[in-house]
């Protein structure tokens, strides 16, 4: 089981699409990994939990007015103790913050580096494809990056991880009657995209003037009154309702309202070759409702023209209203493309599938592991284990304190197991140390053994003339002509009785042995000694002995 630093200037769980992606990874690699997750904090999340059976590391990176790079850097300087803390066999990046630093310290460290290619278009060319050289394994979000990479001369080194939707959250819902809506999904923000889109609706408007707008998602801070002012401006402003961030698992509910769709904007070819398809057009999809987006290489992947949806000429106000007026006015046909982005989904972008892809990614630079065993252990208590303890040998403890490896933040216990084929534990204690053995660990101390006796019934056995009987009774009475008896010693335990054991003599049968007599599993030790060191001839009376004094 390989040990895997996931690195992502982002926040997860979130229901932006480096949110969602960052999820689906942390799920898929936690079932064959352990995994630690380095993101941003925000908000009320913690700062270290468990998530989908991964540890959640977050770093608090400054205030919202901070300016990008200073909290890239406080990002870069947690990133940096976290690997001087902690050994990692792979280092997976999801963006060039984090990218730039695995890579100088891959060689150090002796880690393998896997670099996810997020496509923002604020990165730095340079450091860019530096970080995709440098990486063991590149992962490619949609066709167009991964040919691009190819004509690079990285094609042997890169996968395709298109992204996934989970299609049960986001399973349709029948649509409550009412005037049509369109519903827009994004930060709202002064871009071309969101300017596309207000004139775009002003056009569909003068059509159908019952038209309304919905714009769900973060509001870019300082930007409330401009937008208000703007939309009083084009006669919008009682039209275009604004709600905030939705939780994810509510964003579903928002889709259900809707008539049409819309994606108004998405990075272009020249501008963000390597940019994914937006999360919200397979959301939309996954919704079953009718799709208008920018014809782009990343949206291409996903939206047929005219089959599972309608595209429009990027950045085209006039073109997008045209397209949402065909939708309004034929709704056969919106339902028609609807099913079809429906199938489409369900069949090739579920949110399995993603994880299926990074698997099979990762099994190109870490052998295959079985999944997980997530039963609880018969150990008294879990293990924290250091980073120093990793590189000088294996080391446990009990106390009560935790150790911080992480931005002096308490650290989780590892759910690391017992080396396989260990006999005997050392547990470091605050005050002295104590040596266990395994078996002290696994088998609980048992009650003191009840000797009773239990008879053994022999048939009668003729008596032989010329040699004399090598096993006779102890206490049989000579005169006797029924059956002989033999007593052995027994021990009573709670426990269930053991099967009997075979016998060798096909004519000695043994009476069945009462519940209440059963073998405990220091009399079956001291049996199997017996058997071991004794299988010369027997005592004459072995029942007059008890366990032998030095039985450990």
């Amino acid at each position: 089981m390989a040990r895997v630093l996931i690195v992502s200037f982002s926040v997860a769980p979130a229901p932006d699409r480096n949110g969602v992606e960052l999820g689906q990874l942390v799920r898929a690699l936690a079932t064959r990994h352990q995994v630690d997750c380095l993101t941003v904090k925000a908000g009320e999340l913690g700062y270290v939990e468990r998530f989908h059976r991964a540890r959640m590391l977050r770093v608090p990176v400054g205030p919202t007015e901070a300016s990008p790079a200073e909290r890239a850097q406080a990002f870069r300087r947690a990133m940096a103790r976290q690997l001087d803390g902690a050994e990692y066999d792979v280092v997976h990046a999801r963006d060039v913050i984090g990218g730039g630093l695995a890579i100088e310290r891959a060689r150090e460290l002796g880690y393998k580096v896997v670099f996810e290619v997020t496509g923002e278009p604020d990165h730095d060319p340079a450091l860019l494809e530096r970080c995709q050289r440098g990486a063991q394994l590149v992962i490619a979000k949609t066709r167009a990056a991964r040919n691009l990479l190819a004509r690079a001369g990285l094609g042997e080194r890169t996968c395709l991880v298109p992204p996934g939707c989970d299609i049960d959250l986001f399973d349709w819902e029948s649509r409550v009657p009412g005037p049509p809506l369109i519903v827009a999904l994004g930060r709202i923000a002064p871009t071309r995209g969101l300017r596309t889109l207000v004139r775009g609706f002003q056009a569909v408007r003068g059509a159908l003037p019952d038209t309304r707008l919905l714009l769900v998602g973060p509001l870019a801070a300082g930007f409330d009154a401009p937008l208000g002012a703007a939309l009083a401006q084009l006669g919008l402003a009682g039209h275009v309702d604004r709600i905030g961030p939705v939780d994810h698992a509510e964003v579903s509910r928002v889709i259900a309202r809707s008539t049409v769709c819309v994606a108004a904007d998405a990075p272009l070819e020249s501008e963000a070759p390597m940019a994914p398809m937006p999360m919200k057009v397979l959301e939309y999809l996954a919704c079953r409702r009718p799709v208008v987006a920018p014809r782009t290489p990343a949206i291409e992947d996903v939206v047929d023209d005219g089959e599972s949806g309608l595209l429009f000429r990027h950045g085209d106000a006039a073109d997008l209203a045209n397209r949402v007026l065909t939708l309004l006015g034929d709704s056969r046909r919106a339902a028609k493309l609807a099913e079809a982005g429906y199938q489409k989904v369900r069949a090739r972008y579920p949110a399995s599938a993603a994880r299926r892809g990074y698997l099979e990614a990762f099994a190109r630079i870490v052998p295959p592991e079985r999944p997980r065993d997530h039963t609880p252990t018969p150990v008294p208590a879990f293990a924290l284990e250091s980073s120093t303890a990793r590189r000088h040998g294996l080391e446990t403890t009990t106390d009560a304190s935790l150790r911080r490896d992480f931005d002096d933040q308490q650290t989780s216990p590892s759910l690391d197991p017992l080396p396989a084929g260990a006999t005997t534990i050392t547990m470091h204690d605050a005050a002295e140390q104590t040596v266990i053995t395994s078996a002290e660990l696994l088998v609980p101390e048992l009650p003191a053994p009840d000797l009773t006796a239990t008879a053994i019934v022999l048939p009668p056995v003729p008596e032989p003339e010329p040699a004399p009987d090598p096993d006779p009774a102890p206490a049989a009475d000579p005169d006797a002509t029924g059956p002989r008896t033999k007593m052995i010693a027994s021990v009573t335990t709670q426990e269930p009785a053991p099967p009997p054991a075979p016998t060798t003599d096909p004519g000695v049968q043994a009476t069945p042995t009462p519940a209440s007599a059963t073998l405990s599993l220091a009399a079956q030790a001291e049996i199997l000694r017996q058997a071991e060191f004794n299988e010369g001839t027997r005592e004459k009376d072995d029942s007059s002995k008890g366990p032998s004094s030095n039985e450990s």
